[in-house]
Parts: structure tokens; sequence; C-alpha cells
């Protein structure tokens, strides 16, 4: 059911003693959220907002075609950048 303000509302949860909140299956279905899977935490107001976490390019601060590199996360453009000043492999 949507309310006045467009959003969903959903069953209510209680967060445990470590402070963990069961997402319902069938948001996580809708969403396709699965384990592992990263969220950001923003607050506005009493509402917290859970946004799922995309990766932005180190060098950068792009988030436009990041993949990781080792154990960070680098564009296209970057990754390419990198790659000419790499000596080539004789």
């Amino acid at each position: 059911m949507k309310s006045e303000n467009g959003m969903t509302n959903g069953a209510a949860r209680a967060v445990c003693e470590l402070g963990n909140i069961q997402l319902p299956l069938t948001l996580r279905q809708a969403q396709g959220i699965v384990a592992g899977d990263k969220f950001e935490f923003i607050t506005q107001g009493t509402m917290i907002i859970m946004v799922r976490h995309e990766p932005k390019c180190l060098a950068c601060d792009d988030d436009t075609n990041v993949q990781k590199l080792h154990n960070t996360f680098l564009c296209e453009i970057c990754r390419e950048a990198i790659q000419g000043t790499l000596p080539k492999n004789a």
C-alpha cells in the first residue's frame, strides 16, 4: 500500500540486541537484495533511508563503469590511464 508521500508501507520489524533488522522476503525479492549487498543509511528528520551502495572510482570519484581492481575501485577512464603508465611485458 502506498502512503500519501508515495512510499510503500510494509510490515513492522523489531531491532534485535545487535542492532539488526530483518528485511521482509517480499521486499528483498522485489528489490533484488541478496546476502552481501551493501547499503548506506541516510537520515532525513525521523526517517532512516537505506540506499544501495554503489562504488565510486578512487581516483576521480566517478560512479560510471566502476570495476574492482585488487582492493580498490576504478572507472574505465582511470583504469586505461593507469594501464598506459605500466611497463609493457617483453
